[in-house]
């Protein structure tokens, strides 16, 4: 599985040094012990950068250490009051999708994406009726986390409401039968939200929550933590800098 963070505060560049390199250390996960967080995480990684009110990103299929951009890369980071982000590891059998277009964030328009999951079995053909037509020419790669963001975007246009939005795409795959696992980073302008989820009676992948410097992450890099709760999500409005935890109210047995 993959490694997400989230600054919510200008923060000194240890913490960002702490989350680079899970990529190359064995996963520190306290008081969980869960299969679905990998050792290493070789296989790219990105960020999506707050400053100004405006937001860029930046990623690479290459191993941080690897990528000749990556000291122009960390000037950002001192210029950025919120940064996301994400470093990903794919299964050995699947080393032929290490690429730029299978690296998170994924993004369009004003909508931005990071997954630490998977579907399994994950039957492209099935997923993608639930995506409207005009984003199927956008999909670039071929993972289930870029499938999930454009139904994400579908939902979000019969509903256009964020909130509503984000609550039926997590009812929808509570529905699916297949094994979903679902920690979700999604922002646009106005507010950023985390997920914590899965879709049955197992363990989702491992996330934490330093509520005194602001910090979510797949593992700790921090003193101050807690290992957030299953099925909740966090939801931060950028502007007024409020954070609220709430729990999702499904059935995740069906």
């Amino acid at each position: 599985m993959c490694r997400i963070l989230i600054l919510l505060n200008q923060l000194p560049l240890q913490y960002i040094n702490k989350f680079l390199l899970q990529s190359v250390t064995n996963k520190n996960t306290p008081g969980l012990e869960n299969n679905r967080d990998f050792n290493f995480h070789l296989d790219g990684y990105g960020f999506i950068f707050y400053y100004n009110n405006k937001i860029s990103i930046y990623k690479s299929s290459l191993l941080y250490k690897n990528d000749l951009n990556f000291n122009f890369i960390k000037e950002k980071f001192d210029k950025s009051n919120i940064i996301i982000g994400h470093i990903r590891a794919t299964k050995t059998e699947f080393i032929d999708n290490i690429c730029y277009n299978n690296t998170h964030p994924f993004w369009f328009e004003n909508n931005y994406w990071c997954h630490n999951g998977s579907i399994s079995p994950f039957e492209e053909k099935y997923f993608l009726q639930f995506i409207n037509q005009k984003y199927k020419k956008s999909i670039k790669g071929n993972t289930d986390s870029e499938i999930l963001f454009y139904i994400f975007l579908s939902i979000k246009d019969k509903v256009d409401n964020i909130e509503k939005t984000w609550n039926n795409f997590f009812e929808l795959l509570s529905q699916f039968k297949s094994a979903i696992s679902a920690n979700i980073v999604y922002c646009n302008d106005n507010y950023i939200y985390i997920s914590r989820f899965i879709n049955n009676d197992e363990i989702p992948p491992s996330l934490y929550f330093d509520n005194k410097l602001m910090i979510i992450s797949s593992e700790p890099i921090s003193d101050n933590y807690t290992l957030l709760q299953k099925n909740i999500y966090l939801k931060y409005n950028i502007q007024e800098k409020i954070l609220k935890i709430v729990d999702f109210n499904y059935n995740t047995n069906l």
